[in-house]
């Protein structure tokens, strides 16, 4: 369904498009760009957290679907004023500055989409915070389309069939009810029924455990292993978004259940575990029968390779790993 979605301008253009006298590379990069800004227009909707998709994949699927696809979207339109460079007017469409406005609109539009992909590449080495990389992703996100519509629009000459335009605004209104919902409706909904703190518990620099409580009558949130859930705080900006719920788990005496911090950068009051997962500390943790158990791990990517490595070298059946790579 999704790639019949993204294909769905490039089938309406060969059944409407009039004829032309376009060079082939011209005509390759108009279906470039008709073809990433509806993967841009989709983009809404696979983030929008709407539970009838998030369900059968996982959120942490649709995440790197996500980021994929974002880079594909990106590539097309890049290539998109350069092949309409190289197959027509020359490369003044990129850079003289007497042009008509919508093509003003279609660079601001390809502006962003860079700065997006930098942000996104270089987020580690230029030492962004989350934060301030998702407000800047989510405001470039909400100019992208808008920009990129008005350009389509006149400066396209697929758009003088009322097919396209008609599709086109479908698109938009989809991408507008995606963002709108995740932005605006589902935080009003949620904000309805808060969660409140009811203990807070620092157990080392940059290490919390937060109790929660639901509100009357709504029952409380069950999760399954590897399962995680992103909180917002009011009034405490400073709090983690990500409480460790383990270690309620083991107070609630889950069977066979021990939680063990082990932080790589401990104050001098810490008691506990220090360092990282080197593999003689796992098996320490886990003993002799590990090959016998089940493990469920959920970690970043090289943390996650590590570890399965290690309960593959015990030998531990592969049928008894079980993983999400923490990454979004």
């Amino acid at each position: 369904m999704y790639v019949t979605l993204v294909l769905s301008p490039l089938i309406l253009v060969a059944l409407v498009r009039p004829p032309t006298d376009h060079s082939f590379l011209y005509t390759v990069g108009k279906n470039l760009a008709l073809t990433g800004f509806t993967i841009l227009a989709m983009q809404f909707v696979i983030s929008a957290r709407l539970k009838w998709i998030e369900r059968p994949f996982g959120m942490n699927m649709l995440f790197h679907f996500h980021k994929a696809m974002a880079i594909v979207a990106s590539l097309l339109l890049i290539s998109h004023p350069v092949l309409l460079a190289l197959g027509g007017p020359g490369w003044s469409l990129l850079f003289d500055p007497q042009v008509m406005w919508h093509i003003w609109l279609g660079r601001m539009a390809l502006l962003i989409v860079l700065v997006h992909v930098l942000l996104a590449s270089l987020r580690g080495i230029i030492k962004l915070t989350y934060e301030t990389w998702r407000f800047a992703h989510n405001l470039g996100a909400a100019l992208i389309r808008p920009l990129g519509l008005f350009h389509s629009w006149n400066a396209g000459g697929d758009f003088q069939s009322i097919w396209m335009k008609s599709l086109w605004a479908v698109l938009l209104f989809v991408a507008l009810a995606g963002y709108l919902w995740h932005r605006i409706v589902r935080t009003l909904l949620l904000r309805r029924h808060p969660y409140k703190v009811i203990n807070v518990r620092e157990e080392a620099a940059g290490v919390w455990t937060i109790d929660l409580t639901p509100p009357e009558g709504i029952c409380r949130f069950d999760y399954l292993p590897g399962q995680f859930h992103f909180l917002t705080f009011q009034r405490a900006p400073n709090l983690p978004r990500c409480p460790d719920e383990l270690a309620g788990m083991e107070r609630d005496g889950v069977a066979g259940l021990k939680v063990v911090h082990v932080l790589s950068e401990p104050s001098d009051e810490w008691k506990g575990e220090r360092g990282r997962l080197e593999e003689d500390r796992i098996w320490r943790f886990l003993g002799p029968d590990a090959a016998r158990r089940s493990h469920c791990l959920c970690a970043p990517p090289a943390l996650l390779q590590q570890v399965i490595q290690t309960l593959r070298n015990a030998p531990v059946p592969a049928g008894r790993i079980h993983f999400e790579r923490f990454s979004l």
